[in-house]
């Protein structure tokens, strides 16, 4: 479904390969020509299971990431650096080029994104029966040209109404995902979203902000 600029990616549209840990489904790259392994992209969504008790992470230098758990539990260890323990819906952020040793048994959600760029990830607990609005982006930065907002069920299903002219209903079934772009020097020019739960059991969703700042815009 198309409403303001937000495409609606199902789970037909996915595919999943293996990594030498488990396997990786990749959710959304920008630009959608990039390609991963050409590190040519600006930002890269993606789900992996880890499925060895340890691995170490792939070097991205140049590209930070931002790493929350979705089942499981991950001991992150950064080498020189800092030390995480994560459960379900808690996430860590660290640098690309660090060097990156997990431990642990997990489904986890990943965003890599270049260090030009600013970056937010947060989990809204959606309770069942419940409806809530949800805002315009946080990012409003003087000069930020492209704003990219992800929204992914991590858990469950929700109805996402989306406002303004030509707007709409949208299900969005768990493990798929809301992609909007603006190109606006005005983020907030993205309409506000009403997510209803419908279900018995609460739902996590997973609101992703990108912004790029003028001079990539610019490029992109």
């Amino acid at each position: 479904m198309r409403g303001q600029s937000w495409v609606h990616i199902g789970q037909e549209s996915l595919s999943t390969d293996m990594w030498s840990g488990g396997t990786t489904t990749q959710l959304a790259i920008y630009p959608e020509t990039a390609d991963y392994a050409a590190r040519n992209f600006m930002w890269r969504l993606s789900t992996a299971t880890i499925e060895t008790q340890q691995s170490v992470f792939t070097p991205l230098p140049g590209f930070r990431r931002i790493l929350m758990v979705l089942k499981g539990e991950l001991e992150l260890d950064h080498e020189g650096r800092h030390h995480s323990m994560l459960k379900p819906f808690r996430q860590d952020r660290f640098e690309g080029e660090w060097r990156t040793v997990s431990s642990g048994l997990v489904t986890n959600f990943n965003l890599i994104f270049a260090e030009e760029c600013n970056a937010e990830l947060i989990c809204l607990d959606i309770p069942p029966r419940e409806e809530i609005s949800l805002a315009a982006p946080l990012s409003s930065q003087k000069g930020v040209t492209r704003l990219s907002r992800v929204l992914y069920a991590a858990d469950g299903d929700l109805e996402i109404g989306i406002g303004g002219d030509g707007g709409g209903t949208c299900l969005l079934k768990a493990g798929e995902l809301l992609l909007a772009a603006t190109e606006s020097e005005r983020p907030s020019a993205l309409p506000l979203l009403t997510i209803v739960n419908r279900g018995q059991g609460s739902v996590q969703l997973l609101d992703v902000q990108i912004s790029m700042p003028q001079q990539i815009g610019e490029q992109s």
